[in-house]
């Protein structure tokens, strides 16, 4: 598991490869959770069982947070709906199962949550890969840089001139690599798209050509060096 989130977060290449195995492996293990449940001892069943539920949710949590990551949300309730429904009927069809074990409260309440982040996060991907539309183009004057401390992270913000940009507001959170890059007074690009699913989400990066920039992803190249 230690594996899976270090390749989802750190470095996620081949792009796609990744994506498509996050969020095939909950669903993957569906037919072998189920059939193992029948044929598995009852003393045995507790450990096999918690590790495949372990192992799905942990991809479900990992591709809504790497989606999150690379197809910033501007538009949310459509995609919570999407995902509440998504992640209700992968729930439903591993609650038989783990209704059997003896924690069966615990373990069904994390399996909701998981199933719920990958219901999300599978809806927000697609709506970002599947965009075909040009996105369009503003360009925003930084006005502050900032760092906010936490115990064990730094987040790094940009306070920016107001856009016409539905939903973006005056402050936005941005890798370390952009942050560094640009400095009070530089002009920021803001790429809005419109996603596959008519769910806005964006892209900020600077305005001037970035060769050093890596790209992972073939459409739109939501994942960057920054």
């Amino acid at each position: 598991m230690v594996g899976l989130a270090v390749w989802a977060l750190a470095f996620p290449r081949p792009y796609l490869v990744c994506l498509a195995a996050l969020a095939l492996l909950p669903v993957a293990v569906l037919p072998l959770f189920n059939r193992l449940g029948a044929d598995t001892g009852a003393q045995a069943r507790p450990a096999w069982m918690a590790s495949l539920a372990g192992l799905a949710g942990v991809a479900g949590v990992l591709l809504a947070l790497r989606a999150g990551m690379d197809f910033r949300l501007l538009d949310w309730k459509l995609s919570l709906a999407l995902g509440a429904l998504l992640g209700a009927a992968l729930a439903a069809a591993v609650a038989p199962q783990l209704l059997t074990l003896p924690a069966r409260l615990v373990m069904l309440a994390l399996a909701l949550a998981a199933a719920l982040a990958w219901g999300w996060g599978l809806g927000v991907a697609a709506n970002g890969l599947f965009d075909r539309a040009p996105p369009v183009i503003h360009a925003a004057k930084v006005l502050g840089r900032r760092v906010s401390r936490g115990s064990r992270s730094k987040s790094y913000f940009l306070d920016i001139a107001p856009t016409n940009i539905a939903g973006l507001g005056d402050s936005v959170s941005v890798g370390f690599s952009l942050y560094r890059r640009v400095g009070v007074g530089d002009e920021v690009c803001i790429d809005e798209h419109a996603g596959a699913l008519h769910w806005r989400w964006f892209k900020i990066r600077t305005c001037r050509p970035d060769p050093a920039a890596l790209t992972f992803a073939p459409l739109h190249a939501p994942f960057r060096a920054s």
